[in-house]
Order: C-alpha cells, then structure tokens, then sequence
C-alpha cells in the first residue's frame, strides 16, 4: 500500500472498524507528501492534461496515483535508497506518456 493512500486512509479512518488503524507515517513525510500533490496540481501540463481529459475520465484519480508512486520513492520504510532528480524525471516523464500519452520535450 501506498504512503499517499495510507495518509488519506488514515484521514478517511474516522469510521470506528474492528481492526486498528494502519501506523501513521512520519511528519516529515506528510509533509513531503503535500507538497508532491500541491506541485503536482499546478504543473501546467500536467493541469491541462487533467482539464482535458487526456488521461480518461480518471485523470484526477491518475494526478493522485502519479503523486503516491513519488512519495513512496522516498519512503524510506519501502525503499533504502533515495531517488535522485533522474529518477524522478524519468518517473515523471514515463508516467504522463503512459498515462496521458503526452510527450514533453519543453523541460517543464
């Protein structure tokens, strides 16, 4: 499970359930994790993309995905090692083609 979706979980957990509620993550990855979505949801290509339906019906769903596949890179309870600027890049460029199907060749 992703970092991201454990967070909204855990927000979404106000319901009383016979199971405890997952651990909540670190501070600082709440944090990290808000600013990832925060950028993500004024990233230019990335708005108009969502705008216009590029990504399907679901596109907000896909900002949403595309902001945990980050936030779990840097988890460091899923993943030892940090992401470099490359990884995140090239994450980032994969995902909008694949998902989007939009190429960016402006650096944006």
């Amino acid at each position: 499970m992703s970092t991201l979706n454990t967070i909204l979980e855990k927000i979404d957990s106000m319901n009383i359930n016979s199971t405890p509620p997952p651990a909540a993550p670190p501070p600082a990855l709440v944090l990290f994790a808000r600013g990832v979505i925060a950028r993500l949801a004024v990233w230019p290509v990335l708005r108009l993309a969502i705008e216009q339906s590029w990504g399907g019906p679901e596109s907000a769903q896909k900002r949403t995905w595309m902001a945990s596949v980050i936030v779990d890179a840097f988890d460091s309870t899923q993943n030892p090692q940090t992401p470099d600027v490359y990884y995140v890049e090239e994450t980032l460029l994969q995902i909008m083609e694949d998902e989007f199907d939009v190429v960016l060749e402006d650096d944006s």
